[in-house]
């Protein structure tokens, strides 16, 4: 399987490297890079083959460069370990950023005649090179305080072979002696076993499939610093985090294959929860975010797991109870300002539909949404409590989502359309026509059969909604529809699970299985971008977004597979 290394970076589970195309200048340049997060700049060096110009193809076990110059095959012998195996001069030179922190101080230090360090632009790593075969040059001025310019050279021996490996580490060097090989296995045939347990799909999109387990796979990274368990990145080309509610896309399209990584991944949110129980915006191996929080889907997500795979037993239900609990009461605590019973989005950040129009209405805003979900993991709550013993507590909650959804239709349904008014004056604004407004479809047959059928009307009209590549985000005949307009119109990965989960929750399993097919065929076509064109497929922005891949993964095998 090749992959276009312009868009998917080359790396392994469990590292923190990743080797991607690059702008330096006009030219497209192979850089290596680290995706830690607090590090500012992530381009740690750049690649040269004698000063030639290369062609590059990708594969999950290997990259292999061809120049004028010569050939380097490129992999990871361990996750931390980079290998450059060819029969050219390749040269590694540390990226100097525009905005260089000062205090960096990169340098080098030759440890023997075939090794040495380099610091980088970089406090978080440092990187040991060794020519094991070949020959190794060293340029690095030094002005008394550091060499801003570091270029480490291996050329080939007398058989015309050269081996240079880079090592990341932070403590000291782990393969000390150059001759050593790291006792693990190798990439190929890791990601083979891996991409054993990815969902089974449709013969059609079988290569869809190999890119989409290959792009969960080189995501995770290794549980360090604040990070007490493997985690599945939203990519490792910008967004080099776990977000708070793409975690529950990456734990249903892991669960049935890789039950402990997937339970791993919906837990990982709530190692940082608050004590008054909120979850953080984002989350990596160094930074916690908590200026916004996301939409509280983890019940639904939670339920799914249980029916859907064996990643969840007793132990399992008995760990998250408390914490969901407390993520639940959250929102009626902190979130009901109006004390209406209906919480509130502050932000359209929080909701995870940062620009939608929903969010035209001056924050807080009571989202529909919002309170459908709450439905939904107020019941989950019901359901755990009941597993655990807990009668009492099951028979609060499941009235407590009995009542918060009588709340929602009083408060926001106006017999046409749900709403979503300031929370205080519950002002609201005509402008606007958003799939968001949609979604309380996930509550299914617990919605009144006419508010159900209005809502199925609205999603199931071809060209409001319903595009070819799949549901656009804001209606097409919207006026605030703009094609690349984040979520103001394109397709996004979420959106389209959350909608189809609904429909099939609602009976309308011909629907969610037409919405299912034009969503996959527009990924396989145009990659597992951050969002797409509902109406020519284009995928904008990044295009190894992991919870795309996930989405693609859950739909085309529930929904796409013979026989489910």
């Amino acid at each position: 399987m090749a992959f276009d290394p312009d868009h998917v970076p080359f790396s392994r589970r469990g590292s923190y490297l990743a080797c991607s195309l690059n702008a330096d200048g006009d030219d497209r340049r192979f850089f290596v890079r680290n995706v830690r997060g607090d590090v500012p700049h992530d381009r740690v060096f750049r690649l040269d083959l004698g000063g030639a110009p290369y062609a590059i193809e990708a594969a999950p076990a290997r990259m292999e460069l061809s120049s004028a110059a010569g050939d380097v095959d490129v992999s990871f012998e361990a996750p931390s370990l980079l290998r450059f195996e060819g029969d050219c001069p390749i040269t590694l030179s540390t990226y100097v950023p525009s905005e260089a922190d000062p205090y960096q101080r990169p340098y080098v230090v030759r440890t023997g005649e075939a090794a040495c360090r380099v610091n980088a632009y970089s406090h978080l790593s440092k990187y040991r090179l060794t020519a094991r075969e070949g020959d190794l040059t060293i340029e690095a001025p030094w002005n008394g305080q550091d060499s801003p310019h570091v270029s480490v050279t291996a050329t080939p021996d007398s058989n015309g072979t050269v081996t240079l490996t880079l090592e990341e580490y932070r403590d000291e060097p782990r393969w000390i002696d150059s001759d050593a090989t790291p006792d693990v296995a190798p990439p190929g045939a890791a990601f083979e076993r891996w991409l054993a347990g990815i969902p089974s799909v449709p013969q059609e999109f079988a290569d869809t499939r190999r890119l989409a387990g290959y792009i969960l796979w080189a995501s995770t990274v290794a549980a360090e610093r604040r990070l007490d368990r493997e985690a599945v990145y939203m990519s490792k080309n910008w967004m080099t985090s776990v977000w708070s509610w793409d975690h529950c896309f990456n734990a249903l399209a892991l669960a049935d294959g890789h039950p402990e990584l997937a339970w791993d991944q919906f837990a990982l949110p709530f190692d940082f929860q608050t004590e008054t129980g909120a979850l953080p915006d984002s989350v990596n191996d160094a930074v916690v975010e908590r200026n916004f929080v996301k939409p509280p889907i983890h019940g639904l997500t939670l339920r799914l797991l249980r029916e859907r795979s064996d990643a969840v037993g007793r132990g399992k239900l008995a760990a998250i109870y408390e914490p969901l609990t407390r993520w639940t009461e959250w929102w009626f605590d902190h979130r009901d300002h109006d004390g209406d019973g209906i919480p509130a989005y502050h932000h359209g950040n929080d909701s995870g539909w940062d620009n939608g129009t929903t969010f035209l209405v001056e924050p807080p805003v009571e989202a529909p949404d919002l309170a459908a979900f709450l439905v939904l993991q107020l019941e989950e709550l019901a359901t755990v409590a009941d597993h655990l013993g807990k009668a009492a507590a099951a028979d609060r909650y499941g009235d407590r989502a009995s009542t918060l959804l009588d709340r929602l239709l009083d408060h926001s349904w106006t017999g046409e359309r749900f709403l979503a008014p300031h929370s205080g004056t519950h002002e609201t604004v005509a402008a606007g026509d958003s799939l968001q407004s949609f979604l309380p479809l996930v509550l299914g047959d617990r919605l009144p059969a006419d508010v159900r059928e209005r809502l199925l009307a609205g999603v199931a009209e071809e060209g409001r909604f319903l595009a070819p590549h799949g549901p656009a985000t804001e209606a097409l005949s919207s006026s605030h529809y703009e094609q690349d307009s984040y979520w103001r119109g394109p397709v996004w990965a979420p959106s389209t699970m959350l909608l189809v989960e609904g429909l099939a929750a609602s009976g309308e399993h011909d629907l969610a299985i037409d919405v299912s097919r034009r969503f996959c065929r527009a990924v396989a076509e145009s990659g597992f971008a951050e969002n797409l064109d509902p109406e020519s497929g284009e995928g904008y922005r990044d295009r190894a977004y992991t919870w795309t891949a996930s989405v693609f993964l859950v739909l085309a095998h529930e929904y796409l597979q013979e026989g489910r």
